[in-house]
């Protein structure tokens, strides 16, 4: 029996390769204790005294002879490699057979070595690492875990020196810099350290390491660094004096990002190497995270800083995916990413750190070869295969580059390089601002308006030193508050009013929703645009450009600053302000959106979304009024443009009472459920929609009939609809051209003059989605009796919902004329058109249409010869369930086809095999045998 004992780390035990679990922590304190005693016997007396503490005489005896007893039963087959030998016992293994001697012996030196043979025997020799030594057992082992720390370091200093040796500069500073940032008074990390950087050709770094190490040990110690740091910090001064680049000589950089082309490589290089990983952006506030990670490259973007709820980070990947389900968000957020090739940016992930670890989770990275990931934050997300980058401040000559390069933007007169005294002045003031991008970008925009003499003077003198902030608040965030703070005092009374009240927003700030949220009291809204304008000058707001809607934005550190300025009565004010504009911004787009503008309107909406869902979130607490004017506002996007998300805001407050005064909250959380496939419900609070006086309430009544498959009961409540709506809107013509449906499904002849009335009505209203749906309504009439003009008016409802984003009529249409060319047209061609029309309700929601689109298909697999996947697939949909009409004939024919040309057994193994599936997975079978 190969008994293994790992003691770097948990006490860990094989036998034979297998897992044992010795249960009972002074079990585990006796193997350890024989371990530590090997190759010498352990006394029965200190034996028990080390495991008992305390214990003496017969106790200690017995103790040890107890715990041995249990040991040995754990160790099973193994046992006989603990025994006895007076005056106790001894731990019989063969050398190496306990992974800190196998430690010891690979980290042995081994005079006249292949470099590369060496570094492969320390990193097998630092893999055996599992945490700290003898973790269990701090008091036990204190001395020899030490011992065994010590020479993992020396491993790991002299692993940096191979890398550096053998040209791996980038490998060896990464290595380094940890070693330094875990001890920074560890003279042989930091030589390591410099010498990489130095080799890299980042000498000023090398310097600045090298800096950092003889402050430490100033503060901390009271001591000079050694002779040998002292000799290398000489060396490195004389060889950057050779290779100071001179003023006006071109450098390589990434255009716009400053200083960052070494970050950037080593970030690329990690990304393009992070299959089934993570990598991770860390460092404080204002460092250049957000800055680095947009330079990687074409990405899915996800910032999550307008995002405060945890349950809102998925919504948001799948947002920037083109995901909007509803229900099972996280299984098509999973098969996204299993088949989504390109980079995942994750941005400002530092207060929902958690929720972005269950999402990334979620997506079983492992099992996405084509996907990178690439998040940032001020901590690790702390996922298994995660790779963190720390972006450092930045050096002081690319500091120095950046301050000159946005002085002169806001003041072309300034030239700091021109004067090598006035230089070291620029210099002096950027490392009083640790070089950090965001507090140098708020000093250079004072350029040309106080110099830089002035600014150095100010801000020497209102820097808060590191222990000068609020107690338990980490050190990078009290650097950036002292930049933010003297910036602060820096303000007017009136801009002091407007940037604190301006936190309010969570996203873009235009100066109409400014004058109207912030406009109050001592600061008139009169005023509200000159201010904010001052402020985007002093670069506390982003710059609005030059055209259009100017919309200005305040960076995630400084709205927390500005956030903890007001007192909770008049933070209260300022939401309860803030929610009441966006509910009437919502109420007038809702009114628009049924107009000829609509397309405007959906950008306004668009543009809305992130503080109308932090308004509505804070208001279901404090305002549940203008929580269900909010929701019922963007009912009309949600369920036309197919945003779930926006629909579960009527849903989730429908529970207050206020819901009930608001007939849109209805509306909106039945259509929800309809969209869900649960008509039930859907019909339920339609009905009290109705009850409560929203008309448009019998719409949705007719739609639940309808896809029910009850055509009378549908007619009856498209015509009540009609009646009610008001006249001349596109709600009604909406409702007019959906009586054509029911008429249609029932092969009617009076569908087509009620299709053409529907759409008449709609095309007077100049509204893009009336018409595109009543577009839809014509081809429906028209089915296979005129295919032509039925392709001709889907061709014209698609165009004009694509026009508008109106998801769900560009879904139906693209349904119903793949159909459509399945039946009448070539066969392949189709094929590939209801792959995408299948993607289009797996990705949007939709669960009832897209069980629509199946049933389609299963004509299609049938007229192809795919027989197998056509019975599969009608299994799976349980046809003939929920069919009528023409569609149920069509499905009954095709079914009949195949049985006949299928044997019976593998005809009734097809349809079991279909039943044991969901229609998503029905649905991802099917694409299986679709053209790509």
């Amino acid at each position: 029996m190969s008994l293994r004992i790992g003691v770097l780390g948990p006490l860990e035990v094989t036998v034979d390769g297998r897992p044992v679990d010795i249960a009972g922590g002074r079990q585990r304190a006796v193997l350890a204790a024989l371990v530590l005693s090997r190759p010498a016997v352990l006394g029965v007396d200190r034996l028990g005294a080390l495991v008992v503490p305390g214990a003496t005489g017969p106790d200690a005896r017995n103790a040890a002879q107890t715990y041995v007893a249990r040991l040995r039963r754990s160790l099973g087959a193994a046992a006989g490699h603990l025994r006895t030998r007076p005056p106790g016992y001894v731990l019989h293994v063969p050398s190496g057979s306990v992974d800190a001697e196998e430690f010891v012996a690979l980290t042995a030196p081994r005079p006249g070595e292949p470099a590369v043979d060496a570094l492969v025997r320390l990193d097998t020799a630092l893999g055996l690492w599992r945490g700290a030594a003898y973790a269990e057992f701090p008091d036990l082992a204190r001395a020899e875990a030490a011992r065994l720390t010590q020479l993992r370091r020396d491993a790991e200093e002299t692993r940096v020196e191979l890398l550096a040796g053998l040209g791996r500069t980038a490998e060896a500073v990464a290595a380094a810099s940890a070693l330094v940032a875990a001890d920074p008074g560890r003279d042989r990390a930091v030589r390591a350290l410099a010498s990489a950087l130095a080799a890299a050709g980042r000498t000023a770094e090398a310097l600045d390491a090298v800096r950092a190490h003889r402050d430490w040990l100033r503060d901390e110690t009271g001591l000079d660094p050694s002779a040998a740091v002292l000799a290398l910090q000489r060396r490195l001064l004389s060889d950057r004096a050779s290779t100071v680049p001179t003023p006006g000589t071109p450098t390589r950089r990434t255009a716009g990002l400053i200083g960052r082309d070494a970050d950037l490589g080593a970030v690329a290089a990690l990304v393009e190497a992070g299959a089934g990983g993570i990598v991770t952006l860390v460092g404080s506030g204002g460092v250049g995270k957000t800055s680095l990670a947009r330079a990687c490259g074409p990405a899915w973007w996800v910032d999550l800083a307008a995002v405060g709820d945890p349950a809102a980070v998925a919504p948001a990947v799948a947002a920037a995916a083109g995901l909007v389900v509803e229900g099972r968000l996280a299984d098509a957020l999973a098969a996204w990413a299993r088949g989504a090739e390109g980079l995942l940016v994750v941005d400002n992930c530092e207060h929902l750190v958690d929720a972005v670890h269950d999402v990334l989770v979620g997506l079983s990275l492992e099992d996405c070869p084509a996907l990178r990931v690439l998040t940032t934050s001020r901590e690790r997300i702390g996922l298994p295969g995660e790779r963190v980058y720390v972006v450092d401040p930045l050096t002081a000559p690319d500091a120095v580059r950046l301050f000159t390069a946005r002085a002169s933007a806001a003041d072309p007169g300034f030239a700091a390089l021109t004067d090598p005294g006035f230089a070291a002045r620029v210099g002096a003031l950027c490392e009083a601002l640790d070089r950090l991008p965001l507090a140098i970008e708020l000093a250079a925009a004072r350029a040309g308006t106080l110099t830089v003499d002035d600014l150095s003077r100010r801000l020497d003198a209102r820097l808060v030193l590191l222990d000068a902030g609020p107690r338990g608040r980490p050190a990078r965030h009290q650097t950036l508050r002292a930049v933010v703070d003297w910036s602060w005092r820096l303000l007017g009374e009136q801009e002091r009013i407007a940037f604190a009240r301006l936190h309010v927003f969570a996203a873009g700030i235009d100066l109409d929703a400014a004058e109207a949220v912030i406009g109050y009291g001592s600061l008139p809204a009169g005023s509200v645009a000159h201010v904010v304008a001052m402020l985007a000058e002093r670069s506390l707001l982003t710059r609005p450009g030059s055209a259009g809607v100017g919309r200005y934005r305040m960076l995630a550190s400084l709205r927390v600053y500005a956030a903890e300025l007001l007192d909770p009565a008049a933070d209260r004010e300022l939401r309860l302000r803030h929610a009441t504009h966006f509910a009437g911004l919502l109420e007038a787009a809702e009114r628009g959106l049924s107009g000829p503008d609509e397309a405007a309107w959906v950008a306004v909406v668009e543009g809305a979304l992130d503080d109308a869902r932090q308004a509505w979130r804070w208001s279901r607490t404090h305002a549940p009024a203008l929580a269900a004017r909010i929701a019922g506002a963007v009912a009309f996007v949600g369920f036309w443009h197919l945003r779930a998300d926006l629909l579960a805001w009527s849903t989730l407050t429908l529970p207050l009472r206020a819901a009930r005064q608001a007939p849109g909250v209805l509306t909106g959380a039945a259509y929800a459920a309809w969209l869900d496939g649960d008509f039930t419900t859907a019909a339920r609070i339609a009905r009290e929609a109705l009850d409560a006086g929203h008309a448009g309430a019998a719409d949705l009544l007719g739609d639940i009939a309808l896809i029910q498959g009850d055509l009378d009961g549908a007619s009856t409540q498209y015509e009540r609809a009609v009646a009610a709506l008001p006249a001349g809107g596109a709600a009604q013509a909406i409702a007019a051209a959906n009586l054509a449906l029911p008429l249609a499904y029932r092969q009617d002849p009076a569908a087509l003059p009620a299709a053409e009335a529907g759409l008449a009505a709609a095309r007077a209203t100049g509204n893009p989605s009336a018409t595109a749906f009543a577009l839809f309504a014509l081809a429906e009439a028209h089915g296979d009796g005129n295919p032509a003009a039925a392709i001709a008016a889907l061709d014209e409802s698609l165009r004009l919902a694509t026009a508008v984003g109106g998801r769900f009529v560009m879904g139906v249409a693209r349904t119903a004329m793949v159909a459509l060319r399945g039946r009448h047209g070539p066969p392949e061609p189709a094929l590939a058109l209801f792959a995408g029309a299948i993607r289009h309700w797996r990705t949007t929601g939709g669960r009832p249409m897209l069980i629509i689109a199946l049933r389609n298909l299963v004509v299609l697999f049938a007229r192809t010869g795919r027989d197998v996947p056509a019975v599969e697939l009608a299994g799976a949909l349980d046809v003939p369930s929920g069919v009528y009409g023409a569609e149920a004939s069509r499905l009954a024919q095709a079914l009949a086809a195949v049985r006949l040309r299928l044997p019976a057994d593998t005809a009734d193994e097809a349809w079991q095999r279909g039943r044991l599936r969901t229609a998503d997975e029905a649905a991802a079978e099917a694409l299986r045998h679709l053209p790509a």
